[in-house]
């Protein structure tokens, strides 16, 4: 059984539990929070998605890891609607793109 219900919900500042791992550079903790479907892309009250805050803190390891799951998520998604034909790999590398890859993920 599991205690998990919903990995992405939010404290009254936006904050999710990925947020605060982010925060705290804890690598482990990202990997278990994304591994149960913790949302990537959400967004603080300040606009901060979890990557935006461990680049922030200089926590690149971290950062770097959210980022390649935005871009794995995205590519699922542009595969989903029909779209790999029509990205070349440069298009994937402009995914990295934080602020493109938010705009993908919100199509689903």
């Amino acid at each position: 059984m599991s205690c998990i219900s919903d990995v992405s919900v939010a404290d009254i500042f936006g904050w999710t539990a990925l947020h605060f791992a982010a925060l705290q550079d804890h690598a482990a903790v990202v990997l278990l929070l994304i591994q149960h479907g913790a949302d990537v892309s959400s967004m603080n009250n300040d606009g901060d998605t979890p990557e935006d805050v461990a680049t922030c803190f200089s926590h690149l390891h971290v950062a770097a890891m959210l980022r390649a799951e935005a871009v794995s998520r995205a590519r699922r998604v542009a595969f989903s609607m029909g779209l790999q034909g029509r990205l070349g790999a440069e298009s994937w590398v402009h995914a990295l793109d934080a602020e493109m890859v938010r705009k993908v993920l919100e199509q689903v």
